[in-house]
């Protein structure tokens, strides 16, 4: 078994992480489709979650790892 590079690893949390934001938005898309979220709503919860994936993201450049607590996506 390789052992993975701990640079891999940031990359693989970012990548898990930009799963989570596309699984939430896609959901809030799917309530927002449905008639069951305002376009409105469903616009700022997109914003909120893109906000909280920019700021996670941002950690990981400069830190090298993802925050302690990023189950908010």
């Amino acid at each position: 078994m390789a052992i993975i590079p701990p640079e891999d690893l940031v990359f693989i949390d970012a990548l898990k992480n930009m799963v989570k934001f596309l699984e939430r938005v896609t959901y809030i898309c799917d309530l927002q489709t449905t008639g069951e979220l305002s376009l409105e709503d469903a616009s700022k919860q997109i914003y909120e979650v893109y906000k909280n994936y920019h700021e996670d993201i941002q950690i990981v450049l400069e830190k090298g790892r993802l925050p302690p607590n990023n189950s908010d996506i």
